[in-house]
């Protein structure tokens, strides 16, 4: 009987010194979206060892448009003024739950569906129109767009260290739906020909996937914004 509870007490302990050794909480953040100064932390709580929940948090604050030099050789030059002054914000969650399909415990490859809330907002997007004088005038946009979308993910992550943990996006892909507005006002009143220049200039902006409704008077303009909404998720934490 002694030798018995011993053996059982034994094997009690290893299995508890074992289950310590694996890794429940795995912090990460993704490098490459550094370079889009996206700062970006994910926490995993691994729940068995085929499954974990994850929790993501991105957040890009208010700047000038990254990479606006090489975005400029895609855009016609008359199209320039929409972003030289622009400023962009960006926020993301995104609540992510893994099956792994290999090792097991946070690691080996893996499917991932998950939700993804996402805000984009923006300042001084400038709108040029000639005025019944002849002069070119502004209007700045200022606004934002919210979009909820769901996705799956395929990826594997595997250990570097005992400590250190790789885990490669290699493709995600999300859809949803969008909603959002943008407001520009002018310090004087505008005539009914510049209100009709307003609108022509507000129709040429095009957004992909969004059906934009404009709105135009004395004051200046709004657009509001509502449509699909689509995105890829890749990167290396």
């Amino acid at each position: 009987m002694k030798t018995k509870l011993t053996l059982v007490l034994t094997l009690s302990v290893a299995f508890v010194f074992a289950q310590d050794s694996i890794k429940k909480n795995i912090i990460k953040t993704n490098l490459p979206a550094l370079a889009y100064k996206n700062l970006n932390l994910q926490y995993e709580r691994v729940l068995t060892k085929r499954s974990s929940l994850l929790l993501s948090i991105g957040y890009i604050p208010s700047g000038s448009v990254p990479f606006k030099s090489n975005l400029e050789n895609y855009v016609s030059e008359e199209d320039h003024h929409y972003f030289n002054e622009a400023q962009l914000g960006y926020f993301s969650l995104t609540p992510e739950y893994r099956v792994y399909l290999g090792k097991g415990y946070g690691k080996g490859f893996y499917f991932a569906p998950y939700y993804r809330y996402s805000k984009f907002t923006f300042e001084n997007v400038n709108i040029t129109f000639e005025n019944d004088l002849g002069a070119d005038e502004n209007l700045d946009l200022e606004g934002d767009i919210s979009a909820h979308s769901f996705g799956l993910m395929l990826g594997v992550s595997f250990n570097l260290s005992k400590n250190l943990v790789l885990d490669w996006w290699i493709v995600g892909g999300h859809y949803g739906n969008s909603s959002g507005n943008a407001i520009g006002r002018t310090n004087f009143t505008l005539s009914p020909t510049e209100q009709q220049r307003v609108q022509d200039e507000l129709e040429n902006i095009d957004l992909p996937l969004i059906d934009e409704k404009i709105t135009v008077n004395s004051n200046g303009g709004t657009m509001k914004f509502d449509g699909e909404w689509a995105g890829l998720r890749s990167g290396i934490t």
